[in-house]
């Protein structure tokens, strides 16, 4: 009973991730991204099966030869209970207990490589940088590309044979190989040549991890700065070098023991190994650092300092940036205010600050209690023939407001948002202090000679979650006339655009069901075969989900272009391999930004528009010379389209990114000083402002970050 209950459990988890599979392979494929899907399935499975695979044979091989071993030495006498359990109970089945084990473990094994599949990715479409390190004078490539995966497989490998090591002298033990009596130890000739044998692969494939922990001292973070140092250079990596070569010696020693039979050796091996490893490895690095680097720090570290100030201007693509000397002056003349009259005019008076411009449109163009503006963007549109600053907001749905919170309004009736409100900027209605609106209303009326907006439907925004059903038997509401439902006021009509993934027929539906543990979606009478289920609507889960390898700016802006809104995000490129770049981490780089925790390079290399009303997605290459967006278009080639190809209503409201702008800003503060004698007394380092234009801008910094302690 309780057996048949626990394979009914695993059935329905399993019949619920499997659904969870297909209808994200249905998603993918509405949107034209086919081959997105099945690359990243088959490199995580192929992944999963070939590692999965690799530990089995070793396991069960191994395995396999300790029953054999083992079997020959069953005519000691054994004083072990559990030795005489094990070949009482489970000898007589010894190969399916062996080959049960092996898979159990060997697909724990294969799991942990899925995790692997982004730097497979890379490893398998590298490019080269067309620049070499200073250290090694290898192409940057090489570090970025291909030494994470080759690192990953040598460490894998090298826990891999540990843990068969341990399991195969365990078997030993149980079949009779080891034993134990009267406090002492005893092995087997047999066992010990196979362990001997083990333990030498152990130290080829430690050996092999010396030559690669070399190459991986360019993102040492032992020096003053990120990348290889003064001790790295002097002290660990000929310290590297020796342990290398002990490693194979040490293996050779193994090998030898193959003949010799005894514990001598290999002891005097591993000793000899520990031994080096800590003076050379740990202690004389630790010595040189503390007595002589510390002490003398510029002079010791500055060539390495150059190397970094180098890699991180180019890392973060700062090479470019043109300084302005300003002269300060407390007056100014009639004359000047004049000649600078265009650019005064431009100054914003609403700030998008939530508490500032954010709050009045909600208030004054939300218009419906079930509407809402999540963000402004800072824009610039052609009003009246004139370029003029704007902010501007999508009107979506904000289920919490709705009238009723049943399942048929949450999931049928209201679907959407209804159109934009774009205000200027730089000008306030005299009379009432109220913004300027060049779009406002529901339904949404275009003034100041911006175009009209025709198709207002907003089905995909920011922070939109949840699911809805479109195209249903139920009609869905666009707008409100009036001040309620008395008077016939309601408008509503059925979606006609291609967003979302078809309900289609029993299968298809009961998929979405499981997937969302609601069983209304599959018992409606109002959702039909052609009805339309939009289930990923925000539009950064939808980037993060078509393109998992990119990061993505925090920020997505709304545009009005060619009669629908828009929504543009900035995908970044992003590595923490690049050779002596300093670690963005390390910059006091601000947190609320959709960068990763770490990384060491970045380029704004795709643009991705998002079409409010159908979903449609769009890649564009913003950077096509970006090494690792090669990568990525060799491994999706029908992915990415040239910028040249954006419709150039969006174009032109194509704007700098915020979170490349914060995290480049913070690093120029440094950076800009390309002296590496100036870079260690840091005396010219710059802060950013603490105030992002709303504020106090007298407010003090929220701390204060060291870079030279000893300086």
């Amino acid at each position: 009973m309780v057996v048949g209950a626990m394979v009914l459990v695993v059935l329905l988890f399993s019949l619920r991730s499997l659904s969870v599979l297909w209808t994200d392979q249905l998603w993918f494929s509405s949107l034209g991204l086919s081959n997105v899907f099945s690359t990243l399935l088959w490199i995580k499975v192929g992944l999963g099966v070939a590692f999965g695979v690799a530990f089995f044979v070793a396991l069960f091989a191994n395995l396999l030869l300790g029953d054999r071993f083992g079997a020959r030495d069953l005519g000691f006498d054994q004083e072990d209970e559990l030795v005489r359990r094990f070949q009482d109970l489970v000898r007589p089945y010894a190969r399916r207990v062996y080959a049960l084990v092996a898979v159990v473990v060997g697909a724990i094994a294969g799991i942990s490589a899925t995790g692997q599949w982004n730097n497979y990715l890379l490893f398998a479409n590298a490019r080269n940088f067309g620049s070499k390190d200073p250290l090694y004078h290898k192409d940057l490539g090489f570090y970025i590309f291909r030494l994470p995966f080759v690192s990953f497989v040598v460490n894998w490998a090298l826990a891999s044979l540990a843990v068969v090591l341990i399991i195969t002298a365990g078997v030993h033990y149980l079949n009779g190989g080891i034993r134990t009596a009267r406090g002492s130890v005893r092995v087997a000739a047999n066992v010990k040549v196979h362990l001997s044998i083990l333990l030498a692969g152990i130290a080829v494939l430690k050996a092999v991890g010396y030559v690669i922990a070399r190459w991986q001292l360019v993102t040492s973070s032992n020096g003053y700065v990120q990348g290889a140092g003064y001790s790295d250079v002097h002290a660990r990596i000929p310290a590297l070098t020796i342990l290398f070569y002990l490693s194979l010696a040490a293996a050779a020693i193994l090998l030898y023991n193959i003949r010799a039979r005894g514990w001598s050796l290999p002891a005097l091996a591993l000793g000899l190994w520990l031994v080096v490893a800590l003076v050379l490895g740990v202690a004389y690095p630790a010595l040189l650092q503390t007595f002589s680097v510390s002490p003398d720090q510029k002079n010791h570290e500055l060539n390495y300092i150059q190397r970094n100030i180098t890699a991180t201007r180019t890392a973060f693509n700062l090479n470019h940036v043109v300084t302005h000397q300003f002269q300060a002056a407390s007056t100014i003349t009639a004359s000047q205010v004049r000649a600078s009259a265009g650019t005064l005019s431009n100054i914003r008076l609403w700030d998008p600050a939530t508490n500032i411009a954010l709050e009045t449109v909600q208030r004054r163009q939300a218009i419906r209690a079930y509407y809402a503006f999540t963000t402004l963007g800072v824009d610039r549109y052609m009003l009246n023939g004139k370029e003029t600053p704007v902010l501007i907001g999508a009107r979506q749905l904000f289920q919490a407001g709705l009238p009723s919170n049943s399942w048929v309004n949450q999931h049928l009736v209201y679907t959407h948002g209804n159109g934009a409100a774009i205000l200027v900027a730089n000008q306030v209605d005299s009379n009432t202090g109220n913004p300027i609106f060049a779009l406002d209303n529901v339904p949404p009326v275009s003034s100041e000679g911006l175009p009209n907006l025709t198709q207002p439907g907003i089905y995909f925004g920011i922070n939109m979650k949840g699911w809805v059903v479109a195209n249903s038997q139920q009609r869905e509401i666009n707008y409100e006339r009036g001040s309620g439902h008395s008077n016939g006021s309601i408008v509503a009509s059925h979606y006609a655009g291609t967003g979302g993934v078809k309900v289609g027929g029993f299968l298809q539906q009961a998929a979405f069901a499981l997937r969302f543990g609601d069983y209304k979606f599959f018992v409606s009478n109002q959702i039909t075969p052609k009805s339309r289920i939009l289930f990923v609507r925000d539009v950064r889960s939808m980037a993060q989900k078509a393109a998992p390898f990119l990061s993505w700016d925090q920020h997505p802006y709304a545009v009005v272009a060619d009669g629908h809104v828009k929504f543009v995000l900035d995908g970044y490129t992003t590595t923490s391999n690049y050779p002596y770049s300093e670690d963005a981490f390390n910059q006091s780089v601000p947190s609320d930004n959709g960068l990763p925790s770490s990384y060491n390079y970045v380029r704004n290399s795709v643009k991705l528009v998002v079409d409010a009303y159908d979903g449609s997605m769009k890649f564009y290459a913003a950077d096509p010379n970006d090494p690792i967006l090669q990568a990525y278009r060799g491994a999706f080639p029908k992915m990415f389209r040239p910028i040249s190809d954006m419709a150039a209503a969006v174009r032109s409201h194509l704007r700098y990114p915020s979170d490349l702008f914060a995290i480049q800003a913070a690093t120029l503060g440094r950076y800009h000083i390309q002296s590496a004698s100036s870079f260690f007394l840091a005396s010219d380092r710059w802060e950013v402002s603490p105030t992002a234009g709303a504020g106090d801008p007298k407010t003090l910094l929220k701390h204060t970050k060291v870079f030279n302690s000893s300086g």
